[in-house]
């Protein structure tokens, strides 16, 4: 029997090739949902209630702005120390000398902890916005962790029940500096491919935010939001379903 198999890059062009064109039918659906909604709103004698529905509505698209605003940051942050970790380790120590090595060391061994708590902001961020393609991404990640994770947990760094790393120093100080770099130097590394997502969960923070902006700022409308993301079209379309 024949499997048909997706390749990671065709999925992720696949999800970015999805959140655009979300976008553009969210963008086109927004000023139909508002016009339907004002013209129910309009002859409906509870003024109140509607009122009432409304800023509800409007608290829920505020609080998925916040955390996708925080995701962007997050995602940033993450790939901005993958770089900064990145380059350290490539860096040739043969003619170092033996204090040079020692700082060199410590600063490695700083950027692997700032790495992993900029991982670990990245999942929470994830987590509260976890549906459609966030969902992908956090499922990605750990993935990611989970392949490295015997060369990982030897340097002193394991995941939790949540996948929240921790870092034990002692272990990371007794590494072996080539399994540093086997974990965290290169595109196929756990830093590197951590990094790629984290381009890809931008682009995605990116889109909802635009759409976010642009549904509150373009009046008051009906959202039902049952844990979907913003690919959901307003009042009456599917969920969003990547990769089903």
């Amino acid at each position: 029997m024949q499997h048909n198999t997706i390749s990671p890059l065709i999925m992720q062009n696949r999800l970015l090739s999805q959140a655009r064109s979300g976008a553009r039918a969210q963008s086109a659906a927004i000023g139909s949902a508002i016009q339907r909604t004002n013209s129910k709103n309009s002859g409906d004698s509870d003024s109140v209630k509607n009122d009432r529905e409304t800023k509800k509505n409007n608290k829920l698209l505020e609080e998925s702005r916040e955390n996708f605003t925080a995701l962007k940051k997050a995602a940033e942050e993450v790939k901005e120390r993958s770089k900064k970790l990145q380059d350290i380790l490539e860096k040739d120590i043969e003619n170092m000398t033996e204090e040079e090595a020692a700082k060199y060391r410590a600063s490695v061994e700083e950027k692997i902890t700032d790495f992993v708590n900029g991982y670990n902001s990245l999942i929470r961020s994830l987590n509260k916005e976890s549906s459609g393609a966030n969902g992908t991404y956090l499922k990605q990640l750990k993935e990611y962790f989970g392949r490295s994770s015997k060369l990982l947990g030897e340097m002193g760094i394991k995941a939790d029940s949540e996948g929240i790393l921790s870092v034990d120093k002692e272990l990371l100080a007794a590494a072996d500096l080539t399994d540093l770099k086997t974990a965290f130097a290169g595109k196929s590394s756990f830093a590197g491919k951590i990094s790629a997502r984290a381009e890809d969960i931008i682009a995605n923070a990116q889109t909802n935010l635009g759409i976010l902006n642009k549904s509150l700022n373009a009046g008051n409308y009906t959202y039902n939001r049952t844990g979907s993301d913003i690919y959901d079209i307003l009042n009456g379309s599917g969920k969003y379903d990547v990769l089903s």
